[in-house]
């Protein structure tokens, strides 16, 4: 099985299988990891499953998420908790180990946002 990758006009990442999406990322390069890691390598013993490729990915990208949030917070007067919220949203789980910097923020952070306003 062959994944290709492309950037979709919303500016993420997309991992395609023919036609279909299979996932999107918000960087070029854990989008690759992503495509690398689904196929499967009889040599490595990687496993051909969708979950360890998502856990791996998106642990990778929990921090910078993360900081994004914070920057937004701060952009629009919100507090620290409004960032851990939407981190738990996405996530499931509190950024009890994630640092409290700021970073820049990404458009699949914003993306992500929006979509989630919509509904």
């Amino acid at each position: 099985m062959s994944y290709k990758v492309t950037q979709s006009e919303s500016g993420a990442w997309c991992v395609m299988d023919g036609g279909a999406v299979v996932s999107e990322h918000g960087s070029n390069r854990a989008a690759w990891r992503a495509a690398e890691a689904l196929t499967p390598d009889p040599d490595i013993g990687r496993p051909d499953t969708w979950a360890a490729v998502v856990a791996e990915v998106e642990e990778e990208n929990r921090q910078p998420f993360f900081s994004a949030l914070l920057t937004i917070a701060d952009n629009k007067g919100r507090q620290e908790g409004w960032a851990a919220h939407m981190f738990k949203a996405k996530y499931g789980i509190w950024p009890s180990d994630m640092s409290y910097t700021r970073g820049p923020v990404h458009p699949s952070v914003s993306f992500w946002l929006m979509k989630r306003a919509a509904g």
